[in-house]
Parts: C-alpha cells; sequence; structure tokens
C-alpha cells in the first residue's frame, strides 16, 4: 500500500506521506517518500531533514550523516541549526564527540528557537565532562538566554552547580531560583536527583579547575566571555571570568579585568569590593585604567559620603592625568567645591572641565559657569560667553535652559532679533519644562513688539501646556493683554482662572486686577468679597493694595450696604 500511494503522490505531497510513515514506525517507507519530495525545491531541506532522521533509526548512520550534512547547507538558518543538532547528536552516538562538538557550535552559531538553545546545552555538558566548568557556564547561560521552557531551566540547575563548586554560594542560589521559577516537573526532579549527584561527582574537581582553568584558559577569551556574560545580565558568571583573567601577568589585561571586576563589583552593591578592585587597578600603572579607575573610585567614596577622599582622588587625576577622565573628575571636583560655597576653586574646575570634547559635559560645566558669573556679578560678555558655548554644544538637555537664559538676558538689554531666534532655539528643542517658559518669554517680546495677536497666540500656547507656574502667569498676562485691547469678558475669565489657580504670586496678582475690573464697573459687591479674599493672603503687596481699595469703598457715596 505504501508503495503505491507513493507513486500515485506527487513530491510535495510525498513530504507528507514520509512524515506519516515515519510516525507509524514503517521507516523504510518514510526514507522512500522523503527521497521522493525532495526532488521540489520547496521541501528539499524538510526532505533531507525527515530523511535522515528515518535512516538514523533505521540504523543506516552513514546514510543519515549524508543527509544531515547536505541540509546543513540550506539557506535557511532554522533547517541548518537543526540538521547541525542532529548531525551531532549521530556523532555524539558513534563517540565521535569532536565532530559532535564541531556540529553543535555550527547549530549554536545559527537561530533556532529550540535547536540553538539545545545545542549550546549539550556543548556546556561536553564541557564540563572535559573539566572545563567555566567555559561550561558560559554555554548554559547562552541556553538559558533562548527561555526555552524546558532547556532554560535545565541549563539555569547546571549553573547553580558550577557556581556552587567554585564556592558562589550567593550566585548558586539565584541561579536554583531561577530554575526553580519555570515550575517544570522534569526540572524538580533534576533539582532533586541529578544536581546533588553531579555536585557529589564534581566537588572533588573543584581544585584542580580553577588552576587548570587558569592555566589553560587565555586571558584575553577569558575577558571576552566575561562581556557575554554582561551582555547577558549574568553579573555573577561575569565577575568571576573577571577575577580569572585577572590573575595574568600581563598589565594592561590585569588592569582591565580589575577595573570591569570593579564595575561589576559595584553594580552587586558590593562597595568596599569594588573600592579594593579599583584601587588594585590603578596599581598596574596602565595610564587609561589608571584613571578610568581612580575616577570610580571616587565616585564611590562620594557616594558613601567621603567627600574629602574623593576630593584627593580625583584632584590626583587633575593634576596627572593626560585622557578624558581628567574633565570628568574636574567637573565632579567643581560640584564639590559648590558645597562648600568655594566658587573661586568651582570655577577653576569647571572651566577645566569645560575643555572637555564630550558635549553634554562640556555643555553642562559650561552652564554652571554662566550661572556662577551670574551670581557673582562677573562681567555680561563673560556670562553670555559660557552660555553661548552650552548652546552649542546642541546637547539636549542643558542646550534648552542655556538658549532660553541667554535669549531673556539679550531681550533684557534690547537685542530682542537675537533673543527670539534663543528663544525659539529652545522651544524646538522638545524639552518640555523649558517648552512652556521659553514660549511665554516670546509672548512678552512679541507683546512689548506691539504684536497683540501674536503674544496672544503664544500665551494660549502655554496654558495648553497646563504647566504649574507658566500656565497660570500666562492666564495673568492674558487677561492683562485683553483688558487692554478692549476684551474685558476674554479678560475677566483668564484674571479669575489664574486667581482660582491658587498660584503663591500669579494668583493674588490676577485677583488685584479683577478687583481693579469690578470697581470700574461698579460691582462694588464683587469686588468687596474679593478683596476680602486678598486682604487674608500672605502676600505683603497685595494685602496693602486690597486694603487701601476696601477702606477707598466705604468713602464711596454710592455704595450699598457697609464693606465691614
Amino acid at each position: 500500500m505504501w508503495h503505491a500511494v507513493i507513486d500515485m503522490a506527487t513530491p510535495a505531497e510525498c513530504a507528507v506521506v514520509g512524515r506519516e510513515a515515519s510516525i507509524q514506525g514503517v521507516q523504510d517507507y518514510a526514507v522512500e517518500a522523503f527521497t521522493k519530495a525532495e526532488t521540489d525545491e520547496d521541501y528539499r531541506s524538510y526532505a533531507l531533514l525527515g530523511r535522515g532522521q528515518a535512516e538514523k533509526l533505521l540504523g543506516f548512520h552513514r546514510a543519515a550523516k549524508e543527509s544531515f550534512g547536505k541540509a546543513t547547507e540550506a539557506e535557511d538558518l532554522a533547517v541548518r541549526a537543526e540538521a547541525f543538532a542532529r548531525l551531532a547528536d549521530l556523532l555524539n552516538q558513534e563517540g565521535d564527540l569532536r565532530g559532535a562538538e564541531q556540529a553543535w557550535l555550527e547549530a549554536a552559531a545559527n537561530e533556532h528557537e529550540f535547536f540553538t538553545a539545545m545545542a549550546n546545552h549539550q556543548i556546556g555538558l561536553m564541557r564540563v565532562s572535559q573539566q572545563d566548568f567555566l567555559s561550561a557556564e558560559f554555554f548554559f547561560i547562552e541556553a538559558t538566554a533562548s527561555e526555552h521552557p524546558e532547556l532554560a531551566p535545565r541549563s539555569w540547575a547546571m549553573i547553580a552547580t558550577l557556581r556552587e563548586v567554585r564556592g558562589d554560594a550567593c550566585g548558586a542560589l539565584e541561579a536554583y531560583d531561577r530554575a526553580a521559577a519555570w515550575d517544570n516537573p522534569d526540572v524538580r526532579d533534576l533539582l532533586e536527583k541529578q544536581v546533588p549527584e553531579l555536585r557529589k561527582r564534581m566537588s572533588s574537581l573543584a581544585k584542580e579547575r580553577l588552576d587548570a582553568t587558569t592555566k589553560s584558559q587565555d586571558a584575553k577569551t577569558l575577558l571576552s566571555r566575561a562581556d557575554r556574560l554582561l551582555d547577558l545580565e549574568d553579573l555573577r558568571g561575569a565577575l568571576a571570568a573577571f577575577q580569572l583573567a585577572a590573575q595574568c601577568e600581563d598589565p594592561e589585561t590585569q588592569a582591565r579585568a580589575l577595573f570591569d571586576g570593579g564595575r561589576v563589583h559595584a553594580a552587586l552593591g558590593q562597595t568596599d569590593e569594588a573600592c579594593a578592585a579599583f584601587e588594585r587597578a590603578a596599581e598596574c600603572n596602565v595610564l587609561h585604567y589608571r584613571e578610568l579607575a581612580l575616577f570610580h573610585l571616587g565616585v564611590l567614596l562620594e557616594a558613601q559620603g567621603d567627600d574629602a577622599e574623593a576630593h584627593r582622588i580625583w584632584s590626583i587625576v587633575t593634576e596627572t592625568g593626560v585622557t578624558d577622565q581628567v574633565q570628568c573628575a574636574a567637573f565632579n571636583l567643581g560640584q564639590l567645591e559648590l558645597r562648600t560655597n568655594n566658587h573661586p576653586a568651582a570655577i577653576t574646575a569647571f572651566q577645566l572641565a569645560a575643555e572637555t570634547q564630550d558635549a553634554h559635559l562640556r555643555a553642562h560645566a559650561a552652564l554652571n559657569l554662566a550661572l556662577l558669573g551670574e551670581e557673582d556679578d562677573a562681567p555680561s560678555s563673560e556670562v553670555d560667553a559660557w552660555y553661548r558655548t552650552a548652546v552649542e554644544t546642541q546637547d539636549s538637555e542643558f542646550m534648552p535652559m542655556s538658549a532660553l537664559a541667554l535669549g531673556g538676558r539679550l531681550a533684557d538689554r534690547g537685542r530682542t532679533s537675537e533673543a527670539r531666534e534663543l528663544i525659539k532655539k529652545s522651544i524646538e528643542s522638545g524639552d518640555s519644562e523649558n517648552k512652556a517658559k521659553a514660549t511665554m518669554i516670546l509672548g512678552r517680546l512679541q507683546e512689548n513688539a506691539n504684536d497683540e495677536q501674536g503674544a496672544a497666540a503664544l500665551y494660549r500656547r502655554v496654558i495648553e501646556f497646563k504647566h504649574s507656574d507658566y500656565s497660570v502667569e500666562a492666564h495673568l498676562l492674558l487677561g492683562g493683554l485683553s483688558e487692554r485691547t478692549g476684551r474685558e469678558d476674554a479678560a475677566r475669565w483668564h484674571l479669575r482662572a489664574a486667581f482660582d489657580a491658587g498660584h503663591p504670586e500669579h494668583s493674588p496678582a490676577a485677583g488685584l486686577q479683577l478687583g481693579r475690573i469690578h470697581l470700574r464697573h461698579g460691582e462694588y459687591h464683587e469686588a468687596t468679597v474679593l478683596l476680602r479674599q486678598l486682604r487674608e493672603s500672605r502676600h505683603p503687596h497685595v494685602v496693602e493694595a486690597a486694603t487701601d481699595m476696601l477702606e477707598d469703598l466705604e468713602w464711596r457715596p454710592d455704595q450699598r450696604g457697609g464693606v465691614g
């Protein structure tokens, strides 16, 4: 019957026939059907995989290896991953461990949800048998990245065992938790039975493993693996690799391993260990890493509240350094000097920091210098120059506020054209905090230029931002503008909105303006109620003005009733 079906079926249909024959256990007919299906280019890869598997089950290993080998030439990465994985499994069964490992590595290099993860897991097991435990952990970590429900928890269990062997109890506990989180019944069995047994077998090899790994592993390979483990967010695994690499004799490699290990310690919250690692990295006297390590050591010391020691460390960098860490350390020194109000020292530090090629740091240093200049009454040209420096960096964080500040200064000196350009630049940056303030200042410039419509449009835009400060002020300004241009209904509405907002500065001012409108139109009751509220406010100028206006009301002959 199978012969007849295969003869009548098209090559495409034979792919389905072959699969059915394989399921029913008639592998010889499966081979015949897949062989015919192979002639259809669309089904060739699928047919080669199916035929190889059927040949393997029949014991025709040579033929199976040939079929899988042809499938590895497919363009589809997923097909190639499966073909290499099945070939590796067959070679492993035959005892060709080297060939199996090479095939697993090829499978791992391709993309398949299951077979790539399986390949990494299998290579990890091979490396365990070779006592190459650090490399084994690396491949198990790669297998977990797939988050496959079977392989990921199994790989985490293996990682936990490896970490416990090397004495990393915290890392082992973390990995066991990751394995148990999958709540996989088979993995629970693995945790209860196989893992303790494996741990027992491996514990006798733990001491030899460290010595063998240190001698056999190239330090640069260890650094590459540590970087990959960082990419996979396995901090403890990366730390172990950095610590091993730091045992090499090459100063530059040792310095890099110690520095990166210090950063991992810091990320894990191990501050004392991080400081010790940075100190050792600096002692390697490799210029780049020495300055990096000292800078980060200062950061940790400052975070611990030891400003004096942080100041000493950063001063070493600024006085003896030649890399870009000099400007970074100088900026931090400037911030420390600001805390003690030592403006001259802060200015010196920020000036050094402003020499950096890093746009963000240069902008921040220049802005700080401009603000210090304003506070210390420095010459306007000097302050303007620092603001311009910050603007020219185009830094997304500090350029907008610098452009706005410089625009405001120029506007105050009558240089409205340049001021408008700078303020527009601040608005266009997209910074939400500066956008509201900049738009409002631009509205004031338009109002001063007698462009009432343009000013009103800008004030309305500020109101739309619903900013707690500037939108209230925009209501106040638009209320005043509306009153001056004869749009009294609009003026009342905006001034009432500003008053009801409850802003400590702008609401009382709006209340006074609204009170004057009520008085001008003989609305004495409304004016009295409003002025009494203002008299209870805590704004000295408003209290005084409201009190005077209420006293004037008492002597008006047309006022009905006392104001009390």
